[in-house]
């Protein structure tokens, strides 16, 4: 690691090109898939072998990656029919803004995941060194 550290330009050519490489010619790394697992197996080789680290831990966690963005579809949904019905039924238009704000505070505000359930579960990984 040290060698690493003393020569700084080559260090940063170094892991500028193995970035690229894991951009460029893995596949997609989209959270839990099989190239989000293949490059971390990658990473870790690297650490292990060309950065001399002692302790490399990769760790799995189950995660619901589609849920994010089932978020703004459901949000979306909501904010349609607040317009659609304001002229219609005023008072229901108040009740689908009102679950779009509430939505919004439970998901982004108090970062709840009440959307996590309605979408398939995957098995993601981290790669940590020391």
């Amino acid at each position: 690691m040290l060698k690493m550290i003393e020569n700084s330009e080559q260090a940063a050519a170094y892991m500028t090109g193995e970035i690229a490489h894991i951009c460029r010619d893995m596949p997609k790394r989209a959270p839990g898939s099989e190239g989000e697992k293949e490059a971390a197996r990658y990473m870790a080789d690297i650490l292990r072998r060309d950065c001399g680290c002692k302790t490399v831990l990769t760790e799995a966690f189950r995660v619901h990656p589609a849920s994010f963005y089932g978020y703004f579809r459901l949000s979306a949904i909501f904010d349609s029919l607040c317009v659609l019905t304001f002229f219609l039924r005023p008072w229901l238009s108040l009740i689908f803004g009102g679950a779009a704000l509430l939505l919004f505070l439970v998901h982004f505000v108090f970062y709840r995941q009440v959307l996590d359930p309605l979408f398939p579960e995957k098995e993601s990984v981290n790669v940590t060194a020391l």
